[in-house]
Order: C-alpha cells, then sequence, then structure tokens
C-alpha cells in the first residue's frame, strides 16, 4: 500500500470514527433517560409472586373438613334420639 492509499484510508477510518462518537454524544441522553425509567417502573408496586394462598390447597382444605363434618355424627341428633328414644 502506498502512503496515499494509505492516507485515504486513515481519513476514512477517522470519520467514522468521529462520526461513531456524534452517535454516541447523541444517543447517551437517550440511553440515560432510559435507565432512569427502567428505575422508576422498578418501584412500582409489583403483582405478588408466590405469596399468595394457594387456591388448590384452599379448596382441599375445605373439602376436608366438610367431609369431617359430614362422617362426624350430629352430636345433637344423638341426644334428640336418647331423650325421646329411652322413655
Amino acid at each position: 500500500m502506498d502512503n496515499k492509499a494509505a492516507i485515504e484510508m486513515m481519513q476514512r477510518c477517522r470519520e467514522e470514527i468521529r462520526h461513531q462518537r456524534m452517535m454516541i454524544d447523541h444517543l447517551t441522553p437517550k440511553a440515560q433517560a432510559w435507565d432512569q425509567i427502567c428505575k422508576v417502573l422498578n418501584m412500582l408496586p409489583q403483582p405478588q409472586q408466590g405469596f399468595a394462598e394457594d387456591i388448590v390447597w384452599r379448596l382441599d382444605k375445605q373439602i376436608e373438613e366438610l367431609k369431617t363434618a359430614m362422617t362426624k355424627p350430629d352430636p345433637t341428633a344423638i341426644m334428640a334420639d336418647d331423650a325421646g328414644g329411652g322413655a
């Protein structure tokens, strides 16, 4: 490569570097604004994940309680049978 070609290549590189620096200068405030927006959005209340009561567990618990209540004899019914049937 002769000196003339090397100079032209270096000038093109220099212009490209200057253009890239201008783009960085132009985009830096936008990037900083974006970072600030992300920080603000993360401060908003987020939906709870994993801390709420599991609805399936709650239904299973209620089903078991009702089944237990159905299998136990009703104490008022037993007293009524004893009071009326023994005399």
